[in-house]
């Protein structure tokens, strides 16, 4: 997804994606995705999504576009 998105690793950009070890969720066939802006809502990703709809799930599209600029 990073790379899909054009960013870069580090947390100083406008949009930073972190790996974590263990949500205590285990999605088969898909990952856990969390806003750290919206910690309650999690968003249940299956493989080979669309990136859009993703970043449109977690209401991050002025964010990619911020992000965008910066590289």
């Amino acid at each position: 997804m990073r790379h899909d998105l054009g960013l870069r690793k580090g947390r100083k950009g406008a949009l930073v994606i972190v790996e974590v070890k263990c949500l205590g969720v285990c999605p088969k066939g898909a990952v856990t995705v969390v806003n750290g802006a919206k910690p309650g809502e999690w968003l249940l990703v299956a493989a080979q999504s669309d990136v859009a709809e993703i970043v449109d799930g977690l209401g991050l599209r002025g964010a990619v576009a911020r992000a965008a600029a910066e590289v």
